[in-house]
């Protein structure tokens, strides 16, 4: 008897194992607070764990706190797309046509953040702004290879490149307005752009409101709002992309910070009365002037030798090893102009370490060059051209006339 009852339940955990309904199969975790009800196409987990652990990323760059919300995901169970009542998050599809359909990840997107950010994401929502999909995704893309080390790994290469050329930051709040880019090289370049500009609102805080703003029907480039003006936000967040997209790891290509060095060498600073208090009479003048200017008693001088020395630092952080060692020796020289008794020495050793600093960045262009024409002529065209390739390989060609002669004529040499 014991043993036919053993059979029956035998058989009875079998037919279960068999024709258990789909919703009862087992759940799987995306992050605290979010659970996947079953992993379909065995790609929805991953997929949705990967947003969800940059959208966690920004939180806690943001210092914000998740929402202590329960949320079961539950995907390919009809049309429906959002948020019910019973505390469940429905998506269409799984993780293969969330690939396939770029509308539906951004409204995907917007529901995750909402519930990460806790503000409320309207059903009428068409979800994220174009680039903050754009932006969101390069940067789970950066992080699925050697940036999920070390996240100075995760460099821009495309945008130092195209500032090394123009000298200045591509327009952020065009970037924004953009809209879908369907052009596979220009969404190579907006999307390194994007993923920097949410890196930055996230360091600044303003994140979920950014998130926020979007999902509840603010303009693209809404972000403009945190500042006075267009031409203020450009210039702030030009000012925080600069040490984002050159570092140590990364840094500044030589010839743009040569073009930089006469900027630092130079100040404004205000005259004196006769107590040596600062008065509105600013004059421009250069690095000699300046320590020249330091010799004479004056109230302010220790905030003048801080704000010089400041510029230093603050290259010598997007530079090389070596090449900061010497911005931080000409900080601390221009930090004796005026307290040293041998000002002359003081300003011989400043004008020594700056054409110290000159020649190295000069080598380094050399070196540079030098490689440049190695790899033009070592790596396969394919991948030293890929971005020609992605431009001419569909409908919305963005590759312009000199640059298909120079493809094709680098095509007719290797061929030859």
């Amino acid at each position: 008897m014991k043993r036919l009852a053993k059979q029956i339940i035998s058989i009875f955990f079998l037919i279960s194992a068999v024709y258990l309904p789909e919703r009862l199969a087992a759940a799987v975790s995306i992050a605290p607070g979010l659970t996947l009800e079953n992993d379909e196409s065995g790609y929805d987990q991953e997929y949705l764990s990967s947003i969800v652990r940059q959208l966690d990323r920004y939180a806690r760059m943001a210092k914000l706190r998740r929402s202590s919300r329960d949320i079961v995901i539950v995907a390919n169970r009809g049309k429906f797309c959002g948020f019910t009542r019973n505390g469940q998050l429905r998506i269409p599809g799984t993780g293969g046509d969330w690939l396939n359909d770029a509308p539906l990840r951004r409204k995907l997107v917007a529901l995750l953040a909402s519930h990460r950010f806790g503000f409320h994401c309207p059903p009428d929502s068409p979800g994220v702004a174009w680039w903050m999909l754009y932006g969101l995704e390069a940067e789970v893309a950066a992080g699925a290879t050697s940036g999920q080390y070390l996240v100075a790994n995760r460099d821009y290469r495309w945008l130092s490149e195209l500032c090394a050329v123009n000298g200045k930051m591509p327009d952020f709040a065009a970037m924004c307005r953009m809209g879908e880019i369907n052009e596979a090289a220009m969404r190579q370049f907006a999307g390194e752009q994007a993923r920097l500009l949410l890196i930055i609102m996230a360091e600044n805080g303003r994140i979920g409101e950014l998130f926020k703003l979007s999902c509840q029907g603010g303009k693209p480039d809404a972000l403009v709002n945190f500042y006075a003006s267009a031409d203020e936000a450009q210039q702030e967040l030009s000012r925080q992309a600069m040490p984002l997209i050159w570092n140590r790891y990364h840094p500044m290509p030589g010839n743009v910070a040569l073009k930089k060095l006469p900027e630092l060498t130079r100040c404004f600073i205000p005259g004196t009365d006769a107590q040596g208090r600062p008065v509105a009479d600013f004059k421009e003048c250069k690095w000699e002037e300046f320590a020249d200017a330091l010799k004479h008693p004056r109230t302010d001088h220790l905030s003048l030798r801080k704000n010089f020395a400041a510029k230093f630092i603050s290259l010598g952080k997007m530079l090389t090893v070596d090449e900061a060692v010497l911005c931080h020796d000409l900080a601390a020289e221009v930090m004796n102009f005026g307290v040293d008794k041998d000002l002359d020495g003081n300003k011989k050793r400043f004008g020594s370490k700056l054409a110290g600093l000159e020649k190295r960045l000069q080598l380094r262009i050399a070196r540079e060059k030098f490689l440049h024409s190695v790899l033009l002529v070592k790596i396969p065209v394919p991948d030293n051209f890929r971005l020609h390739f992605d431009s001419v390989n569909n409908n919305h060609s963005a590759a312009g006339r000199e640059s298909m002669e120079f493809l094709r004529e680098v095509m007719q040499k290797y061929l030859q």
